[in-house]
């Protein structure tokens, strides 16, 4: 287990790559799996500081003539979920 890893290894700071969501009720496969490491690895007993990125734009290389023809990129969410994102 990660947790363990980690006390075994007498690591004493992590930084965790996660996703946004974290505190919501959002159930979304990959990301949710992301959230649950996390909760493992903050059992350690490290100072754990998880970088909680909302998109990561090299996974939207998809959509590089939609971000040519129209500016915008498309996700399949809810148009209603609150998606904030930073100036």
């Amino acid at each position: 287990m990660a947790s363990q890893a980690i006390r075994n290894a007498s690591t004493k700071r992590v930084v965790y790559l996660s996703s946004l969501g974290k505190e919501s009720d959002l159930q979304a496969g990959l990301i949710t799996a992301l959230h649950r490491a996390e909760d493992i690895i903050s059992q350690s007993g490290a100072s754990v500081r998880a970088l909680r990125c909302p998109v990561f734009f090299e996974t939207l290389h998809y959509q590089i003539t939609s971000v040519k023809k129209s500016g915008m990129f498309f996700l399949p969410i809810d148009e209603n979920y609150k998606f904030p994102q930073s100036p």
